[in-house]
């Protein structure tokens, strides 16, 4: 096991690029920022991490909620805020495989699994895209704020799947479909139509 390192988050001034502000969070990230107002979101390589903006940019400690919770899951990727609720992907670890596919690429032993964190109740719910081992994430899940349904896709299996989620975050399998791809999923809102690659 090697050194845990913490990560550095840096407020730049738009024209100038010139350094506002620094913060140092408790884990190491590989993901994407997403923001909610005044809080910054970060998945953290065990936890997901907030800072808040208050002219300062200040790690909020009081918000740390751990997701790897299971054994043989790995690092999370980026997240999707909607819905009062933080969703991301978890099994990031073996995307650095990539040939063309990802399909089988995954190392993680668990399976890849769609994590829903509340951010007013931190409360987690999580459910796997499929049974399988060596799960993969590629991109972030697809959210319909307007359907209540959630979509992730495991690119190590070639596993896209959908949940119906109630208000209280629970998530239930709605359907599954293969599929062969890498790229983000994209949402029609107003049709309620997922649009995917397919090769």
């Amino acid at each position: 096991a090697g050194e845990r390192h913490a990560c550095e988050l840096v407020v730049l001034e738009p024209d100038r690029l010139e350094i506002v502000d620094r913060c140092i969070l408790a884990e190491p990230s590989i993901a994407r920022l997403s923001a909610d107002g005044d809080h910054v979101y970060v998945v953290g390589d065990t936890s997901l991490l907030r800072a808040r903006w208050d002219g300062r940019l200040r790690s909020d400690d009081a918000f740390r909620v751990p997701y790897r919770i299971h054994p043989g899951q790995s690092y999370g990727w980026d997240c999707v805020i909607a819905s009062g609720a933080a969703w991301f992907l978890d099994n990031g670890e073996g995307s650095e495989r990539y040939d063309g596919s990802l399909h089988g690429h995954g190392v993680a032993r668990a399976p890849l699994h769609l994590i829903r964190i509340g951010l007013e109740t931190a409360a987690l719910s999580m459910a796997a895209i499929s049974d399988l081992p060596d799960g993969l994430i590629a991109n972030p899940p697809v959210v319909d704020t307007e359907r209540s349904i959630a979509v992730g896709y495991d690119s190590g299996n070639g596993v896209l799947r959908a949940f119906d989620v109630t208000a209280e975050g629970v998530l239930s399998p709605r359907w599954q479909r293969r599929q062969e791809h890498g790229g983000h999923l994209l949402l029609s809102p107003v049709r309620g139509q997922l649009v995917t690659g397919d090769y």
